[in-house]
């Protein structure tokens, strides 16, 4: 699968706020077990790629990007793996810290490894080697695919997540981060 409305499967997010059901401006429900000061979220099976809105599908990587700054520019100054996965969850209702990939894997406070099946949003981390520094980050829809930004492939696209093993750039899966507003941590 590569990108696009076409791609199929269907979706359900409640949240909860001040312990009532309500549907939010997003169209999603409310559900009171799961609450984070006011908010949480129920494991869901999967987001479509009609899901994602028609603006995220004409991003495109900026070749100058420099990925040794130290900070992470907006996506609107420097598109890259970073700021596209996150501006998808804002998108979605979440927010995180502009972590750049190294300081992604050390968090604690927005983060957590995940350590049990993947879920929707999960923040995916691949590298050459087990080194966290400089590594692409992807976002897991659910049913094993993940949609990334990439420079080799400059537009977004949704990977089956046994395709990023297979190019040398990605080979090395580091492990996979949640964030705490999402699910229960460990």
């Amino acid at each position: 699968m590569s990108h696009g409305p076409s791609a199929s499967a269907t979706t359900t997010v409640q949240v909860s706020v001040n312990g009532s059901q309500e549907i939010l401006s997003n169209g999603f429900e409310a559900e009171p077990e799961l609450r984070r000061p006011n908010v949480g979220v129920k494991i869901m099976k999967s987001i479509s790629a009609d899901m994602i809105p028609e603006h995220f599908w004409r991003i495109r990587y900026d070749q100058n990007h420099d990925p040794n700054t130290p900070t992470l520019p907006s996506i609107s100054d420097s598109p890259n793996c970073q700021n596209f996965a996150y501006a998808l969850l804002k998108h979605f209702g979440f927010e995180i810290f502009p972590f750049r990939s190294s300081n992604l894997w050390q968090d604690s406070s927005e983060t957590y490894v995940v350590s049990d099946e993947l879920r929707p949003f999960d923040l995916l981390l691949f590298n050459r080697t087990k080194n966290p520094w400089g590594a692409h980050v992807a976002l897991h829809l659910g049913e094993d695919h993940a949609i990334h930004l990439s420079k080799k492939q400059l537009e977004p696209v949704i990977w089956p997540l046994a395709r990023f093993i297979e190019l040398a750039e990605y080979r090395t899966f580091i492990g996979a981060k949640r964030l705490r507003t999402i699910g229960v941590c460990p």
